[in-house]
């Protein structure tokens, strides 16, 4: 059979609902969609630009398959960088997911979604697409190993390997709790960084401009974006920010800081808190981070980790998943605060022009 479809921009919110549904009938039960977790990450998102998610439909309407495509358009100063990193922000887009539904595959669908995606694209003044990685709140990143064979179809499409590989991680933090009866050593070095004046605390919104300076500084970029995002946000749970913070006298100073998610924060939180299928159980945590000066052997990252994993684990969540991570960090960091390997992504590239 021939493919008549036609394409055309999607009517969000409208719209949210088949465009979940295709979404689920499209991935692995892993991948689960529903309309309320995905309209975080496009509505919610200014980097959503409605003209980025395309849908295919047939001439009795019925959608078949879509693509989602994001690109920067929160300017280089809301996110602390300056003009010397422009491309990033106008040069540099990202194809966040396409589905074809499996009544529809085979058809050319998923070539004709491609097409219509890198037409906006061109339009917007793109230079680079990337598979996964899209700008803003991003969904996966890159191809997950489950779809290898989507590989193969963007390779076709003129798309190759130019990103390192990422991987997701996962820890069952129920007995977190225990953790510093069991491990001395890091009890120990907790209690010295508490003597040195170190704690980990909720972020209050008197701590914003240090929090913000601290950001601008030490993460500028998208990590500061995703911060400043939670902390201007009237509906962030504030308490799903952990800052570290050192206390010398009245003075207190930002030395790190850590995004988590539970259901309640889905909109701001990782894009893995995407694949809870709406259990509030399932929680996610990054990105994380503290200043260059003291990392090293001290364990304040480990710190700062273990204290965010146990707000976490407060608030009801059994199980976090850390998205876009690396094996390297897996090894050093994650793993021994018991993290291990979830899925494996492979991100590649596509030049126009």
């Amino acid at each position: 059979m021939s493919d008549e479809t036609s394409t055309r921009p999607m009517r969000l919110p409208a719209e949210l609902g088949p465009l979940a549904a295709a979404w689920t009938e499209s991935l692995p039960g892993s991948f689960e969609m529903s309309a309320e977790r995905l309209a975080g990450y496009l509505t919610r998102d200014p980097n959503y630009d409605p003209e980025g998610c395309i849908g295919a439909f047939t001439p009795g309407g019925e959608l078949a398959g879509f693509v989602i495509g994001k690109r920067w358009r929160v300017p280089n100063h809301d996110m602390a960088n300056d003009d010397a990193v422009q491309w990033v922000r106008d040069g540099t887009g990202g194809i966040g997911m396409l589905c074809v539904r499996p009544g529809f595959q085979r058809k050319g669908i998923g070539k004709k979604l491609v097409a219509a995606i890198e037409s906006f694209f061109e339009k917007s003044g793109v230079l680079v697409i990337s598979i996964g990685r899209e700008p803003g709140r991003h969904f996966l990143p890159g191809v997950p190993q489950p779809l290898d064979d989507c590989l193969e179809f963007f390779d076709k499409c003129g798309y190759n390997q130019g990103f390192e590989s990422a991987i997701d991680i996962v820890g069952d933090v129920s007995g977190i709790d225990t953790v510093l009866e069991k491990n001395r050593k890091l009890r120990d070095k907790m209690q010295k960084n508490a003597a040195d004046g170190f704690e980990v605390v909720h972020y209050d919104h008197d701590m914003k401009e240090a929090l913000l300076g601290f950001m601008r500084e030490t993460f500028p970029g998208k990590w500061y974006w995703r911060v400043s995002s939670h902390v201007n946000d009237p509906c962030a749970p504030l308490d799903e920010l952990q800052v570290l913070v050192q206390r010398k006298g009245e003075e207190r100073r930002v030395l790190g800081f850590a995004l988590t998610a539970t259901q309640q924060g889905m909109d701001l939180g990782p894009a893995t808190i995407l694949q809870s299928r709406g259990s509030p159980e399932f929680g996610g945590l990054g990105p994380i981070g503290i200043a260059t000066g003291i990392r090293g052997g001290r364990g304040i990252g480990a710190m700062l980790l273990h204290c965010a994993l146990e707000n976490l684990h407060r608030k009801g969540v059994n199980e976090v998943l850390i998205d876009w991570t690396s094996k390297g960090l897996l090894d050093r960091y994650y793993g021994p605060a018991g993290f291990k390997h979830y899925m494996t992504y492979v991100s590649v590239k596509k030049e126009l022009g």
